[in-house]
């Protein structure tokens, strides 16, 4: 382009710098902050306007007219920094040139508005309080409100996280009543906009006073005017939204330890910026820069670039960052143990920096007892299980910790069989067994001289003394001590007898007595008599006293007779003899019986009593004869007593029995006396386990049988085949000794344990009722699962939190059964817990829940399947190209194709691009606070430089990315025609089609065409055009094609050929002088030629066919011979190349 003059030239400055700085532009910074409102300007629609040194004197700046007329809820959005607003149900993004765009088509309308700092639009409707996330154009919350009077403004409040609507100020929690703020109700701020200020107060011009600008302190409560506009400058009953936007610099508040985001805007859309932030000195091409400074720093960023009219700018962006103290935890435990039952944490609080120390609170769950106070970090007396304990500062800051305490430890009790505590070693019991339960504990025995391990201890003469029983459950630091003692006991009486010896003689009838004393000890002392036909051992004593003085004194025969005096308290015995001597021949004999002269229980109940080897002392030996006297004979034992052969008796009968067997060669008889005993007591038992009721804690539990009766075997009978188990001990739910157990059963099998004395087997038995209670939790346990859903990409941050729900009420257990103990468990990696009612998820799978009865240890699982949502979105090109039309538009569109299903909307953000180029939409290079709302949701993008474009595809709901890439490079034109028909011949008429197209098509194209005949033309579209060829020749046409910057020319010849003709001439004359001496025709472009001549009486004197185009007769005939002179006939055939046909007949007239 030339330029004509100086005028012409800035003119054209002027168009470039316009046309850059026209574009879409967020609303910036001033000194403070501006207030934007709609307000009746006297501009037919309204105007957007602002308030600057709003707490001084405010001046009002109308910056345009609106569009429409209809417009509400204005509000600025602190994530992008634009201005929204409502045209009935669509939101509208506008920019600070008046520009506005529909971003999302809400299903309400409303007239206030606001956005919260997720960059999320909040608007009132039918009684609620909706926010709306513009990104997915999807409501995320909804907020009930109390029936509201009046218009009423909204906004909310990012310092302190709070929507305030009118005079209410809504949270999470709740809505709560502000009845200090007067001026939101209706006559107040009525139809004032309202905004939310950069200081924490709220602003609006007061309905009630048009020119007032008012402040509310919503910590306090108080309202105060802030300024006067200037005087005749009203706002209130005109304005219908107002908005605050941003504040000049950038302020981050981070812990420390942690990193601040800083971003400066390049708000003067400079070309090839550079950014450089101080202190640090770091310069690069992204406006982001990370920080982690360790005190509060204040920064500078400079944003170099060129500006629209060439010229290197510098802007400055000042940036502060707070940083606040980070609570650290070192907490330290003292765990519940056997000897100290109070279990104790100590935090070990502190904060980085240490001082000053911020208002915090310990938040602990769950809450032990004892904890009064927000900002206790010890407590003691905690539940068993995870405790969670978060430390938040009044800035935000917090540290989290979870730990486990133990469950307090059961003392490990036991038991000691025989119970006494004092054990004595006897002439009776020369070794003692004594045992401890329950048998899966460990023990070990203790005395000055002797140390035992095991279940029990066996003692004997030489390991007396006092035992120290330890008892440890295998807790550490539980044990319990039990001490006995180990006696000895084994001094005999002191017995004399008297007289030591008499003699007798046969029948004499005239008794003999003895006597023995005791004199130590004097009482519990047992005096028993043997005779020398059943002496000593296993002979039955044939009298038996239990007084100090024994008499023997009867009929008995000579021999030495036994004294066995037994102390009855340790069993120790004293043997004395006395001697009765006869001339006599006494008959000789023992006794036996298989019990012992005793009876006792069924089958022991009767017992018989036998003469052994009953000897004649005659010689020759003479035959004996026998009776048996009951102990019911009460008669005198005389020589009139028939005797007989019978040498033994049964009987059941206790007591003394009188046994005569006599010599009948001389009649001397020998009587003996023998007690039959009756023994029928029965043995002591007893069952001692560790609980009389199976669960699932205690599937099985181990019963031993105990007897302090010495001689006594100890059994079980159980509910099982065989029904008899010959061991102490018996294994109590073992399916093998008795019925499987039962989950809706409460009774289990009763358990008998039988103590038999083996000396009369008398037996006794103890029932042990066994009771079972395996009954599950009613109901499995339900897993509620928290948004997000799904592990989605942002799991690290973001991760799925699964809960126990309501299940953990229900119990099968006993009355005051609960469940307890949640235990979680997930795919590997993922790492098991008990404890705590919820459990975070990173990875995808199958997580279980179980639960258990805290009554009876029984437990019941449920399962949850959280999907995977890890795959980022599928790009259809990641390494695409797109064209820039030679530069005709200047700018080039690109799409990008994500393929499949994709759960949550889209953003597109253009990371890496060409300097200085500009977009649409102009937020595909915005990034945001949260980097997967960066970009824009329109998957188309123009640009107008050409370049390599990397992108990058984020899912709002997942956070799944993925990038690519598009080569966008310039266009081409390519010149192309058709013509028809291409040759001819003269006059000819060919039609030429335009067939130029460019990278982008056909449109637009400029074309000039030269035909070659002198005739041109120029067209801007691609039309056909057609032209004539009178004369022949090779006509070189040419088409020129242009669109923008791209030019390209094509060529085609145009072939016109003369058309066929044939003239035949009247006479020719063959003479030799060199004219006309030949027949030729005149002919154009004749392909074939069939000739006859014929003389005058039809004779053929020529004939040819040519191809040549043309004849020549040379007036000769056939034969050669010269023709004679005359008129010939000729007959002439031929074909044009132009397919004519030609056919000739005539005369022709040849002379010489």
């Amino acid at each position: 382009m030339k330029v004509k003059n100086k005028t012409q030239f800035a003119l054209f400055v002027l168009f470039i710098f316009l046309t850059s700085f026209l574009k879409s532009q967020t609303f910036p910074c001033d000194n403070g902050a501006r207030l934007y409102f709609f307000r009746n300007s006297g501009l037919p629609n309204g105007s957007l306007s602002y308030v600057t040194n709003y707490t001084n004197t405010p001046v009002i700046t109308d910056m345009f007219q609106m569009p429409t007329s209809s417009h509400n809820a204005l509000a600025g959005n602190p994530v992008d920094n634009y201005l929204y607003y409502l045209e009935g149900t669509n939101l509208r993004r506008l920019d600070a040139l008046g520009g506005n765009t529909v971003v999302c088509v809400l299903p309400f309308s409303s007239a206030y508005g606001c956005f919260n700092n997720l960059g999320q639009f909040c608007a009132i409707f039918s009684g609620s309080l909706v926010v709306y996330d513009i990104s997915t154009c999807t409501t995320v919350n909804s907020f009930s409100l109390p029936p509201l009077s009046g218009f009423v403004d909204i906004v909310y409040n990012v310092f302190d996280n709070h929507y305030y609507v009118g005079n209410l100020k809504v949270t999470t929690g709740g809505v709560v009543i502000l009845n200090n703020m007067t001026n939101f109700t209706p006559g107040g701020f009525t139809w004032g906009a309202v905004a939310m200020g950069s200081n924490g107060l709220i602003y609006g011009f007061n309905n009630t006073s048009p020119t007032t600008l008012s402040a509310i302190n919503v910590i306090s409560n108080t309202t105060f005017t802030t300024g006067t506009l200037n005087p005749g400058v009203i706002v209130a009953g005109g304005s219908d939204a107002a908005s605050f936007m941003c504040t000049s610099g950038i302020s981050a508040s981070v812990c420390a330890g942690s990193s601040a985001t800083l971003s400066a805007a390049n708000l003067f859309v400079l070309a090839n910026p550079q950014y450089s932030i101080q202190p640090g000195g770091t310069v690069q091409a992204n406006p982001v820069f990370t920080v982690t400074p360790p005190s509060t720093t204040n920064y500078t960023i400079y944003v170099t670039g060129t500006n629209s009219v060439n010229a290197v700018v510098t802007q400055t962006v000042a940036a502060s960052v707070t940083v606040n103290a980070q609570p650290q935890i070192a907490p330290t435990f003292t765990q519940a143990s056997c000897s100290n039952t109070v279990n104790a944490v100590n935090l070990g609080l502190t904060f980085n920096p240490p001082a000053p120390v911020p208002n915090y609170s310990v938040i602990w769950s769950p809450t032990p007892p004892g904890v009064g106070s927000p900002t206790q970090s010890t407590a003691s007396n905690l539940s068993p299980g995870v405790t969670n304990v978060t430390v938040i500062t009044s800035n935000g800051c917090s540290v989290t910790t979870s730990f486990t305490m133990g469950n307090i430890p059961s003392p490990a009790e036991f038991t000691v069989t025989p119970p006494g505590g004092i054990y004595s070693i006897t002439c009776a019991n020369p070794t003692l067994s004594i045992f401890t339960a329950p048998a899966n504990y460990t023990y070990t025995w203790v005395s000055l001289s002797n140390t035992l391990s095991g279940t029990s201890g066996t003692f004997s003469s030489g390991s007396t003394g006092n035992y120290t029983i330890t008892a440890n459950n295998g807790i550490a630091g539980c044990s319990t001590t039990q001490t006995i003692s180990i006696v000895q006991n084994t001094i005999a009486p002191t017995t004399t007898v008297n007289p030591t010896s008499q003699a007798i003689t046969c029948n004499s009838g005239a008794p003999v007595t003895f006597s023995g004393t005791v004199s130590n000890p004097t009482i519990n002392i047992q005096h028993d008599w043997y005779s020398p036909l059943n002496p000593l051992p296993g002979g039955v004593p044939i009298a038996t006293s239990n007084n100090t003085i024994s008499i023997l004194s009867g009929a008995i025969p000579p021999g030495v007779y036994t004294l066995v005096t037994t102390n009855q308290v340790n069993g120790c015995t004293t043997q004395k003899t006395v001697t009765i001597t006869s001339l006599s021949a006494w008959p000789t004999f023992s006794l036996s019986s298989p019990t012992n002269f005793s009876v006792g229980c069924v089958p022991l109940n009767s017992t018989t009593i036998s003469i052994i080897n009953p000897v004649s002392t005659q010689t020759p030996p003479a035959t004996c004869s026998y009776t048996f006297l009951a102990p019911t004979f009460t008669g005198v034992v005389t020589p009139s007593v028939i005797l007989g052969n019978n040498s033994s008796t049964t009987t059941t009968l206790p007591g003394t029995w009188t046994i005569i067997v006599q010599d009948n060669s001389n009649f001397c008889r020998t009587t003996i006396q023998v007690p039959v005993l009756q023994n029928t007591v029965a043995p002591n038992v007893s069952a001692s386990l560790y609980t009389p009721t199976l669960t699932c804690r205690n599937p099985t539990v181990i019963a031993t049988g105990t007897t302090t009766t010495p001689n006594t075997i100890i059994t079980w009978n159980v509910p099982s085949t065989p029904p008899t188990l010959s061991t102490h001990t018996v294994v109590i739910g073992n399916p093998a000794n008795g019925p499987n157990t039962s989950t809706t059963s409460l009774t289990y099998a009763n358990f008998t344990v039988v103590a038999t004395n083996t000396l009369n087997a008398c037996q006794s038995t103890s029932v042990v009722q066994i009771n079972q209670n395996f009954k599950p939790p009613i109901s499995n346990p339900t897993i509620s699962i928290a948004t997000p859903t799904a592990i989605y990409c942002m799991v690290n941050e973001a991760p799925v939190v699964l809960t126990t729900g309501n299940s953990t009420t229900t119990s099968g257990g006993g009355p005051s059964a609960f469940v307890a103990n949640p235990c979680w468990e997930g795919p590997s990696p993922q790492v098991p817990i008990c404890g705590p009612s919820s459990y975070s998820c990173y990875v995808p799978g199958i997580y279980t829940l179980t639960i258990e009865d805290n009554y009876n240890g029984c437990t019941k699982s449920g399962t949850v399947n959280v999907l995977d949502r890890t795959q980022p979105p599928v790009l259809l090109d990641p390494f695409a190209t797109a064209t820039l039309d030679c530069g005709t538009n200047n700018a080039s569109s690109f799409s990008i194709i994500v393929t499949g299903t994709n759960t949550g909307g889209l953003r597109y953000l253009v990371t890496d691009y060409p300097a200085g180029v500009a977009f649409s939409p102009t937020n595909a290079i915005a990034v945001t606070l949260n980097p997967i709302l960066s970009g824009t949701s329109n998957s188309v993008i123009t640009v107008d430089a050409t370049g390599f474009y990397r992108y990058v595809v984020s899912n709002t709901l997942t956070g799944c990315q993925a990038a690519g890439e598009v080569n966008v490079v310039n266009g081409v034109i390519n010149a192309a025609f058709e013509a028809d028909p291409q040759t001819g011949y003269a006059p000819l008429n060919v039609m030429f089609t335009n067939n130029s197209a460019s990278s982008g098509g056909t449109s637009s194209i400029s074309s000039v065409w030269s035909f070659g005949n002198g005739e041109t033309k120029t067209s801007t579209t691609n039309i056909s055009f057609g032209t004539v060829y009178n004369a022949p020749g090779k006509y070189n046409v040419m088409l020129i094609t242009q669109k923008g910057s791209c030019v390209d020319t094509a060529y085609k010849v145009i072939q016109v050929d003369m058309p066929s003709k044939l003239e035949v001439p009247n006479i020719f004359t063959p003479n030799g002088d060199g004219s006309n001496d030949v027949f030729f025709l005149k002919v154009a472009n004749i392909s074939e030629i069939d000739c006859v001549i014929l003389d005058r009486w039809g004779n053929k004197v020529y004939e040819t066919k040519s191809s040549t185009g043309n004849i020549a007769w040379d007036g000769k005939n056939f034969s050669g011979q010269e023709a004679e002179a005359g008129v010939y006939f000729y007959i002439i055939k031929a074909k044009g190349k132009d397919d004519k046909e030609y056919e000739s007949k005539g005369n022709v007239t040849l002379m010489r």
